[in-house]
């Protein structure tokens, strides 16, 4: 039971190091590398 609510509690501090903008960014540049990686080998 400890296991997971010190896992929970990395992740809950992960998520505050990010500040929305930031993640945002994130999630935008992790779509501009995936993105064009799946298109290239599946499609």
């Amino acid at each position: 039971m400890t296991n997971v609510i010190m896992k929970a509690s990395r992740q809950i501090n992960i998520s505050r190091l990010f500040h929305k903008n930031e993640f945002r960014l994130y999630k935008k540049r992790l779509e501009d590398i995936l993105l064009p990686a799946l298109f290239r080998s599946g499609i």
